[in-house]
């Protein structure tokens, strides 16, 4: 269990179990935790150069019992370790024709739409206020958007699962968007959602299905620095295509680590999490420098 006063520097959130196993699968030295309720978490340090790291722990919250996504979990995590940064990484659906799969998104705004409200916003018998709703307060950092659209391609190189259009000419590396993004339930089933989206939200290019929940925890708890990083994995269909989901969901946290290591703040120091002994990841004579949270790669 963590100790009071315990502080790391980025919560990493998705949403989907394959997400979660895909980026514990990604770095070898994740250590599992749990906070004062018992939920499990993971947590590791990112080296960012040779002698600086920064401290992440990484969620999915699900509650248990229901398997839903719950945004009071986040909130407990954010109240526990006042993280400098939350953020949120996985798969997304993309718009056809604007994004190809394994492209990345930022989302620079979030709003979520009613999923059961679409089609009879179209036929005129429900308001615009009570499809789509907003958070007016959400804006990453304007420096970062900037940064984001120069930021190297290099960080492509850091991605091991192999890119399913890479035999195509000109399609080897994932392009970045900066765009809005909306959060419905059944996100991907629902072929009307672009069409209605585009016509009333600025630049929409992805929908998913828990971006917003999180904009607003960040909101409400008055996070630092906040940032999505979704990767497209379809186009609005119930179809999946496995290797652009694996591809993708890896994508988007690589983006996100490069960019945040280049771009988050000097780390701060951190008070060391206890480690049992018969942990399954990695030895706790890692974890006994007083600014080494989880023992860095």
């Amino acid at each position: 269990m963590l100790k009071n006063g315990f502080h790391i520097d980025v919560l990493l959130i998705v949403s989907m179990k394959e997400e979660l196993d895909i980026i514990l699968e990604a770095e070898p030295d994740w250590q599992a935790q749990n906070d004062s309720e018992g939920f499990v978490f993971y947590t590791r340090n990112a080296n960012v150069n040779t002698k600086d790291e920064i401290s992440v722990a990484l969620v999915r919250p699900v509650d248990a019992e229901s398997g839903f996504f719950d945004s009071d979990i986040v909130s407990r995590l954010v109240n526990r370790t006042e993280p400098r940064c939350v953020s949120m990484a996985g798969i997304c659906a993309g718009q056809r024709g604007k994004a190809v799969l394994g492209d990345v998104v930022i989302a620079d705004r979030v709003f979520r739409y009613n999923t059961h409200k679409i089609k009879a916003f179209q036929e005129g018998k429900v308001q615009r206020e009570e499809t789509f709703s907003y958070i007016d307060s959400y804006n990453i950092n304007p420096l970062w958007i900037k940064k984001a659209r120069i930021f190297p391609s290099d960080w492509t190189d850091t991605i091991k699962t192999e890119n399913p259009r890479a035999f195509m000419p000109g399609d080897e590396k994932p392009r970045v968007h900066i765009a809005a993004m909306g959060t419905g339930d059944h996100a991907n089933e629902n072929p009307e959602v672009f069409p209605v989206t585009v016509s009333h939200v600025k630049k929409v290019l992805t929908i998913d299905t828990g971006a917003f929940a999180i904009g607003a925890v960040a909101e409400i708890e008055n996070v630092d620095a906040f940032i999505i990083v979704k990767a497209v994995a379809d186009h609005v269909n119930s179809e999946k295509d496995d290797p652009f989901r694996f591809y993708a969901i890896e994508a988007s946290y690589r983006f996100l680590m490069a960019f945040l290591k280049d771009n988050l703040p000097q780390p701060r120091c951190h008070l060391n999490i206890p480690i049992n002994a018969d942990m399954k990841y990695g030895r706790s004579e890692a974890f006994c420098h007083p600014c080494s949270a989880f023992g860095a790669s």
